[in-house]
């Protein structure tokens, strides 16, 4: 998941099929920074996806912007177990 550039934020919103003017904010920003999980939970089966990638602070360095411009107040960290992440701090 890696950028060479920031998304405007009316761009994020056009994608949306959104009228700008009715989006004011994104409060909650879901990221999921990898799919590794060490649990075996009965509602989920994100551990078995095998792909092994990590979102990078350099990943989310573009996006930054956008996310500002966006209102985003939260960020919930999902996808697997975000404390197995190699960098979460960073990230």
């Amino acid at each position: 998941m890696s950028s060479s550039s920031a998304i405007p934020a009316s761009d994020v919103v056009r994608e949306l099929g959104a009228h700008p003017h009715r989006i004011r904010a994104l409060p909650v920003l879901v990221l999921f920074p990898h799919n590794r999980c060490n649990c075996r939970c009965v509602m989920c089966d994100i551990w078995r996806i095998r792909q092994g990638r990590e979102i990078t602070a350099r990943d989310l360095e573009p996006h930054l912007e956008s996310i500002r411009a966006l209102g985003v107040r939260w960020v919930v960290f999902s996808g697997g177990e975000p404390q197995m992440h190699t960098d979460l701090p960073v990230v």
